[in-house]
């Protein structure tokens, strides 16, 4: 129970005291501190109970003792008008609702002068008064689905429909019924325990007719409401109903579903009258209409095309965008280069030449109609910088040792970086910069930044550091459900401060690390009181309270099944995903296929028709639901006219790699490349290397599962003199902080894709040349370096790049962190205790008395011989040779409960005499595996197990944990001859593409009886394994496959291809060295 206690007196007495007995200020302090408990106990009321059951009568009993207390005023939080008397001895009220009220009481004197008020909480549980069970629709057909909900928030519910069929005890508070017989029905469903031990039955009333009439609002609607012809239309027509005809009125066949939502593709423009007759549940029909317009629809008018900068200066990227959601774009530049088309509305170029350009757009709508925009572009050599360009901090206030990030303007070639607090100045070619400010002050920083016409400017912010900081009111934590299932649960604070310390509730030790998010496993039902003490840089800290229930949970009313494509096509890959985190999935497809499995996967359907698809959701809690989706396969799916392809890069250097990506989920796949080669791979992922200058029509057929096609364009300008981008640029990247020591790794980062990097460090050291795009490279004396790379394209054109860093060997030690993996843990279960990385030793103690540890890798495993608390500690020590030490606590439990877990069955079902390969969680002591067919072994967490008889086998598995507790789980598995293949078996290459001569190795899903591999050269091979190695001397494309046979004589075959190239790409591997970056000198070899 919370109280407040408030009084106004004492204030004013206080000023008394201070104005007119200054010199004797402190006996009077004394005096003043007796005062205050006196007059605080002259107020105060005793409600009684403070807590119980709805409805809830409380009786507040006045102990307010001030002679001069004459007038109350009473306000019980509930809505309930305030109460105002005279002279209060007692006074009662009836909470109706559950709930959490304060109740608050003013008191006056005869002058209604305040005296003082105190508040008082109390605690009202169970039912509210709108808590009831709820049937809809209350009035229905025979076989209709009916909802049933009740309140939201108890473990169990008992639903009696009233029909006399068997009760349905669930854990969730809602459920759908169908009633088969017209009558009039008393359901009704049993809460157990909601307040106190006592269940409740709450009744709601349903009738079940032999005919309806249809209400007087159903209508049709239909998405896009003006569509073009070839376009596909939503129509929606009223939820709810057993059957759906659709006359279309364009002359094609009506089509009859059971879904309230249809798509159709018109031809030709006019106005059409579409007709859906709807059937109910009772057998009764109606017929409605609606109007289609098929058009097509003009452009809106203030469509522009937009580029920023103009003016700029030549090779500054000049970006261009306009209005967005069309098929297709078309970029003319104005400058003699070629045209770009794209899917999207955005793009953008490089002007050489000082000028004046004038850029346009053509833009096509999915109709096919198009229209062209214009703007002018201007390219000088003194194009100034913006008005609006500043330099900005944040966070500015800090404390020492935060890190502060500065942000100024992006997409300049070069900037030079002053913080203001005497450490050197910094550049690159980044536009922001991190920093750590030692000491507490008042700083200018400053950044000179460059354009590409050589024109510069200085931008400054001021920065103020402080000693000491206050914490923002926003701050606070939450976990990632509260209430929750026994397990883990995830809790995340505030970001951004130092320190975070967690107390859990639950008797196990506190945690403190630097992150702000923790995971915490709770084994047990319960109410746990919960804190977060946060600490900031300034060593300021405060601390955060919350209570975490730990129960078992309805699931929430919004579940549901997302299909990704539908209507669809036979033997096309349908993606399913249900709500994600539960503990398992059983799916039933509706075509007699089934799976157990994770809340996404796919499944096609061989035969056209309305499928109802579901699937039961397992809660770790224990309780499960079922959802339901239906899908519509049909032998008519037209190919969307938005699909399109693209071309990375668009402009690009004789011999450089080109991606083309073609939309995905189709059936075939042919590639014109436009340079007179044909690819018939079948895949929607190609790449390519043009020899020669020019520029090059590219297309794509594509062939979806109905056998409808479509043929897609894009094009590809091949440039023997192109230039890099200006949006390259170079990095550095420091293990923690804003410098390095001596001999510490700094890793600097280039821009990507490039066949040569010539590095310069800056030290005297050798340069390195090669393909690496990332270098790592330590400095053996304090000092600024410079840092240049030499960036040279396909096209042998280059660019350098620049960036500083800052080597000093009294640097200030980084933030770091220290952690262990989740405890508790039993005795002798390994810990993983895990230190910030990047320094140069670790040096490890256990608090158990055991040895003391000595690595240079920042994480190691430790297992407790005895139960108990033990605080761990880590001593880091920095490449200057300056240490921390840090703490953290470990909790051992030899009496833990045994956490949660499944056993996992693959294939399932699986054919006789066939391995069924069984899979559970590591890290356990023991593993007794009872297959349900009298055979049961000791073992590990896999194993595999094959039945020579038909049926359903229960499998068992009983584990003994590290605290010698045993626990058994179990799982369901099926033999049987007619099992079929899960649609979501893989064939991967690696690597996918080689050169002539080098090993690629095949491989698929494992635990089947033989796999025939057909290498697409002529070669073949039968093996049992699910793996082999394949060699090609030829150089081409090879359509490869593998048959997969089971135990029951059923296949499958899959395929993919096989990508032979002379001109394969060889990257040699890198290679650390302690003060120089990698050793030797590394070439890009084409052969």
């Amino acid at each position: 129970m919370q109280t407040t206690v408030h009084s106004e007196i004492i204030s004013k007495g206080y000023n008394k005291l201070i104005k007119g007995f200054k010199p004797f200020f402190f006996l009077f302090l004394l005096v003043l501190f007796a005062d205050l408990k006196i007059v605080n106990a002259q107020i105060d009321f005793d409600p009684s109970p403070v807590s119980g059951c709805t409805p809830l009568n409380v009786t507040c009993t006045n102990l307010t003792s001030n002679p001069m207390a004459y007038f109350y005023r009473w306000d019980f939080n509930d809505g309930s008008p305030i109460i105002q008397d005279t002279l209060t001895t007692a006074l009662s009220h009836m909470y109706i609702n559950s709930g959490t009220y304060n109740i608050n009481m003013i008191v006056y004197d005869n002058a209604m002068n305040l005296l003082g008020s105190i508040t008082k909480s109390i605690q009202a549980n169970g039912l509210s008064s709108w808590d009831q069970l709820y049937l809809y629709p209350d009035n229905a057909c025979p076989n209709e689905d009916i909802s049933i909900s009740a309140p939201w928030g108890y473990q169990t519910y008992i639903y009696d429909k009233g029909d006399g069929s068997p009760n349905d005890t669930l854990y969730n508070n809602w459920m759908n019924y169908r009633y088969s017989t017209p009558g009039t029905y008393n359901a009704s469903v049993t809460l157990l325990n909601t307040c106190g031990g006592l269940d409740t039955t709450l009744f709601d009333t349903i009738t079940i007719n032999s005919t309806m009439s249809f209400p007087n609002w159903i209508s049709i609607n239909s998405w896009p409401t003006v569509p073009c012809p070839g376009e596909n239309i939503n129509f929606y027509g009223p939820f709810g109903f057993a059957s759906y005809v659709w006359d279309f009125g364009d002359g094609n066949p009506p089509i009859t579903s059971s879904s309230d939502n249809v798509i159709h593709q018109y031809s030709l423009t006019n106005i059409y009258t579409v007709t859906l007759q709807l059937f109910n549940y009772c057998g009764d029909d109606t017929t409605i209409t609606y109007s289609q317009t098929i058009q097509y629809p003009p452009f809106p008018s203030g469509m522009t095309l937009n580029a920023n900068p103009t003016p700029a200066c030549p090779g500054e990227k000049v970006n261009f965008g306009t209005s967005l959601g069309y098929v297709q774009y078309v970029w003319n530049y104005g400058d003699g280069s070629l045209s770009d088309t794209t899917s999207y509305s955005y793009n953008d170029h490089n002007y050489a030449a000082i000028g004046t350009y004038t850029a346009s757009v053509t833009i096509t709508q999915l109709c096919g109609n198009d229209t062209t925009l214009t703007t002018i572009v201007n390219i000088n050599s003194s194009v100034s910088f913006p008005s609006w360009s500043n330099l900005s901090a944040y966070p500015n206030l800090a404390c020492p040792f935060e890190t502060i990030n500065l942000n100024t303007l992006w997409g300049y070639p070069y900037y030079e970086w002053n913080f203001g607090d005497g450490t050197p100045i910094e550049s690159g070619s980044i536009g922001n910069k991190s920093h750590v400010f030692t000491a507490p002050g008042t700083y200018i920083s400053s950044v000179k930044v460059t354009n590409l016409c050589g024109n510069d400017t200085t931008l400054t912010d001021t920065l103020s550091i402080n000693s000491t900081m206050p914490f923002p009111s926003s701050i606070g934590f939450n976990q990632s459900n509260n209430p929750a299932c026994p397990g883990d649960v995830s809790f995340h604070g505030t970001s951004g401060f130092q320190f975070y310390t967690w107390t859990f509730g639950d008797g196990s030790p506190s945690q403190t690390s630097n992150t702000n998010t923790l995971i915490h496993n709770y084994p047990n039902l319960g109410t746990y009181p919960i804190s977060l003490k946060m600490v900031n840089y300034c060593g300021d800290d405060t601390t955060l309270y919350d209570i975490l229930i730990i129960g078992y949970q309805p699931f929430p009313t919004n579940m549901a099944i997302n299909i990704n494509s539908q209507p669809a096509c036979p033997n096309k890959n349908i993606s399913f995903a249900a709500n994600w985190g539960y503990v398992s999935y059983d799916w039933d497809f509706g075509d007699g296929n089934t799976s157990t499995g994770s809340n996404y996967l796919n499944h096609k359907y061989t035969s056209v028709g309305v499928y109802l698809v579901s699937v039961k959701v397992h809660q770790l809690c224990g309780n499960d639901t079922t959802i339901v989706d239906t899908v519509t396969i049909i032998n008519n799916n037209p190919i969307p006219v938005s699909v399109g392809f693209s071309t990375f890069p668009g402009t690009a250097c004789p011999e450089e790699t080109v991606s083309l990506n073609g939309p995905w989920g189709f059936a075939v796949y042919q590639w014109d490349l436009g340079d007179g080669f044909l690819d018939t791979t079948n895949s929607n992922y190609y790449t390519y290397t043009y020899t020669t200058a020019g520029d090059y029509r590219t297309s794509l057929r594509v062939m979806n599962y109905c056998g409808m096609d479509s043929v897609l364009y894009d094009s590809v300008s091949i440039n023997s003199n192109l230039p890099l981008p200006n949006s390259v640029s170079l990095s550095a990247w420091y293990q923690n902080g804003t410098s390095a020591c001596p001999s510490e790794m700094v890793q600097f980062n280039g821009p990507w894709g490039f066949p040569s990097y010539i590095w310069d460090y800056g030290d005297g050291t050798a340069k390195d040349s090669g393909s690496f795009q990332s270098m790592s490279h330590s400095f053996s004396n304090p000092g600024t370096y410079t840092i240049s790379l030499i960036v040279t394209n396909l096209c042998g054109n280059d660019s350098i790049l620049y960036t500083s860093v800052f080597i000093d060997d009294n640097k200030p030690f980084g933030m770091v962190n220290f952690n262990a993996s989740m405890t508790p843990v039993c005795p002798g279960e390994k810990i993983t205790f895990t230190a910030q990385q990047g320094y140069a030793e670790y040096i490890w103690n256990y608090g158990d008395g055991t040895p003391l540890d000595t690595t240079t890798s920042n994480e190691i495993k430790h297992s407790y011989d005895n139960a108990g608390t033990f605080t761990a500690t880590v001593t880091i020590v920095d490449y200057c040779g300056q240490e921390t030490t840090l703490n953290t606590n470990v909790w051992i439990d030899d009496a833990l409960m045994f956490p949660m877990t499944s056993v996992s069955v693959f294939p399932n079902p699986v054919c006789p005499n066939q391995d069924a390969l069984f899979s559970t969680d590591k890290g356990h002591v023991a593993y007794f595996w009872d297959f349900g067919d009298g055979v049961s072994a000791y073992g590990s967490d896999n194993a595999n197990h094959s039945y020579t008889a038909l049926g359903v086998y229960n499998v068992s598995l009983t584990i003994t944990s590290h605290c010698k507790i045993d626990s058994t789980f179990t799982s369901t598995l099926t033999v049987d001859t007619a099992t079929s293949f899960p649609n979501w078996m893989n064939f991967q290459l690696d690597p996918w593409q080689v050169c002539p001569g080098e090993i690629i190795n095949f491989s698929t899903e494992k635990g089947f009886n033989k796999y025939f591999w057909d290498f697409g050269n002529g070669d073949t091979l039968t093996t049992t394994g699910p793996s082999i190695d394949h060699i090609y001397d030829v150089a081409g494309t090879y359509s490869t496959s593998v048959t997969i046979t089971n135990g029951c004589g059923n296949s499958t075959t899959l395929f993919t291809s096989a990508y032979v190239d002379n001109n394969s790409s060889i990257y040699p591997p890198q290679i650390f060295t302690q003060f120089s970056s990698f050793c030797t000198t590394t070439i890009r070899i084409i052969i």
